[in-house]
């Protein structure tokens, strides 16, 4: 039996309206309690004798009487703080775990289940296997386990002349160079091995025969710089590089012009190191060497020594870690951080076709509000951030990775994403790798329906029948997952997603199609937020006509509410069928690899 609130009233959606009332003497209200009518003096009557439900034995509601009932998790009239009171949040002081606040009015209660899986970010390193900064950037990096991570240099388990091994010696081949092995302190034991690099700096000494002519020296002071001690004579500073006397420049000769001496060095590359040498010389010179460690906020990612996203944060790069989709970075469909190309659409609009959404407004009256919903707020949440979290409310995109129509399937994804709001629809968007996706193949059609209305499962008095995508097009595998309308999660089984390209290749959808059964128990527990307008609070069993009990209101006080309800796949099962159709245009698209990739 269902309960329905109308009003601080709760009715009997049974064999009568809700608002109606008996006509009995309300002196006789008392012992017709139980009798399944709404009688005077009554608020509900579940024609049973138990009080381990929603309506006692009083014919009163249960929840907001202060005491915590048998059917009860707690109760909405016991004042915060006091045991049995009604949490309002379930923030706890353990970064792993997840905190929400689950069921609604007498039925809320926290639930704190502990956080297993790796997502960077959320201030939680899982106690699992291993739980080191290369799985997951919220734990510490592990020295000695052969990765190179956050936070290190190197990894002393990587073997000497392979990529990510930690230096030994630092010696180059330039005399001007001072070369240095750092090895930083430990912050636990034996991890400073793990942050070695070295560090060339400009050698100052002046000494005859070390191959160096230092800065502010000259051939007086040190025979290695240009010019004849004995004799006393030197061709530097005569204007003109004699290279054949070792002058690599001369001080003599005007900046900018060939054969200048450099004052000063710098490279554009982030990722190579410039050092002025024997400054003021005719030896003066740039020393260059390369970054070949990763090193965060450097803005240099140094790729060539292994180098990824993994290990710098200066790198978007996915070579050499889990998340690498190709090998051939930059070549074909393999893009510069080894990642699979990927062809994105955001869908632009968003309809509801079948079932048709309902508000009991009492009195024997429902409100068909799908119109409402398809021309206000649905598009109001693809273009508005009203939660204020910087982007969209209601964001679809369907990525193809690659997208190439010619091939009789596509690996596709359809991703609740992040997108900036905003009339355009052309922002740029990202994946939200801590959001499910569905994951699974588009198998592409050059002509007829890639997915049709099933026989029996809308309704003719809805007017509009649900678009069918014709050729060209693609579908979906089929999948069982929840798909995000918004703040509403809809859980769909034997659920589809087709559409027909627009050009080849494709820079739109149309006549997109999502397709899916929901039955009586997924609506029955799945609850409207309280954000949403009107409806919020409302199971989504109540919003729709055969959950709202057949007959018991009507449409504008004439067409009586039917049964809207569908046989399921398995022919047993009841529920709806949901058609819902979308557009998208092409944007462009960062898709961020997850943590556990």
């Amino acid at each position: 039996m269902q309960l329905i609130h109308v009003g601080g009233v709760v009715c009997v959606a049974m064999v009568i309206a809700c608002g109606s009332s008996s006509n009995s003497d309300p002196d006789a209200a008392a012992p017709l309690c139980g009798n399944g009518q709404i009688n005077p003096g009554e608020e509900c009557d579940d024609g049973n004798n138990s009080d381990a439900d929603d309506c006692t034995n009083e014919c009163l509601i249960a929840c907001g009487d202060g005491v915590v009932g048998p059917a009860e998790q707690c109760d909405t009239a016991i004042a915060a703080g006091m045991p049995g009171s009604c949490p309002t949040e379930c923030a706890d002081t353990d970064v792993c775990t997840s905190d929400r606040l689950v069921g609604m009015d007498c039925q809320q209660a926290c639930e704190n289940p502990v956080i297993t899986d790796f997502v960077d970010g959320d201030s939680c390193c899982p106690a699992v296997v291993d739980n080191f900064a290369f799985n997951d950037l919220d734990c510490a990096p592990v020295c000695g386990n052969g990765l190179v991570e956050m936070g290190e240099t190197c990894d002393t388990a990587i073997s000497a002349g392979e990529v990510g091994a930690c230096p030994s010696d630092c010696a180059d081949t330039e005399a001007c160079t001072v070369d240095e092995l750092i090895v930083p302190p430990d912050v636990v034991v034996g991890d400073g091995a793990c942050r070695a690099y070295c560090a060339y700096s400009e050698f100052t000494s002046v000494a005859d025969g070390d191959g160096c002519c230092p800065a502010g020296a000259d051939y007086t002071t040190d025979d290695d710089c240009v010019g004849n001690r004995t004799n006393g004579t030197t061709t530097c500073g005569n204007g003109v590089r004699n290279g054949g006397l070792g002058e690599l420049c001369d001080t003599a000769i005007a900046a900018g012009m060939p054969g200048a001496c450099p004052t000063s060095c710098m490279n554009a590359d982030p990722c190579v190191n410039s050092l002025l040498l024997s400054g003021g010389t005719c030896k003066a010179k740039c020393y260059e060497w390369d970054t070949n460690y990763p090193q965060n906020d450097d803005m240099c990612c140094p790729i060539f020594y292994g180098g990824n996203n993994r290990n710098d944060n200066d790198c978007t790069s996915s070579c050499g870690t889990p998340a690498e989709e190709c090998t051939t970075p930059g070549v074909g469909t393999c893009d510069a951080d080894c990642r699979v190309v990927r062809t994105a659409f955001r869908a632009t609009t968003i309809t509801m076709q079948d079932p048709h959404i309902y508000w009991d407004l009492g009195s024997g009256n429902c409100a068909d509000l799908t119109s409402v919903v398809n021309s206000s707020t649905i598009p109001d949440a693809i273009r508005q951030d009203v939660d204020g979290d910087g982007w969209a409310d209601l964001v679809w995109i369907h990525m193809f990775k690659p997208l190439d129509q010619s091939q009789p399937t596509n690996a596709y994804e359809l991703l609740f994403g992040k997108c900036k709001p905003g009339d355009a629809l052309t922002a740029n968007c990202e994946g939200d790798p801590n959001v499910e996706r569905l994951v699974t193949t588009a198998t592409n059609m050059d002509t007829g329906a890639c997915l049709d209305i099933l026989a029996g499962t809308v309704t003719a008095s809805y007017g509009t029948p649900p678009v069918v995508p014709m050729g060209p097009c693609f579908v979906s595998g089929v999948f069982n997952q929840d798909i995000a309308l918004g703040s509403l999660v809809v859980p769909l089984q034997e659920g589809y997603v087709a559409a027909a390209y627009v050009g080849d290749p494709s820079d739109g959808l149309m006549q997109g199609m999502v397709r899916g059964f929901v039955t009586e128990a997924a609506a029955l527990a799945t609850v409207l937020p309280k954000t949403v307008p009107i409806l919020g609070g409302l199971r989504l069993y109540d919003i729709l006509a055969g959950g709202i009990t057949p007959g018991s209101c009507t449409i504008g006080g004439t067409d009586p509410i039917g049964d809207d309800r569908d046989l399921g796949p398995d022919g047993v099962t009841m529920g709806w069928y949901f058609y819902v159709n979308f557009t998208a245009n092409t944007v462009p698209f960062v898709d961020k690899p997850t943590a556990s990739e």
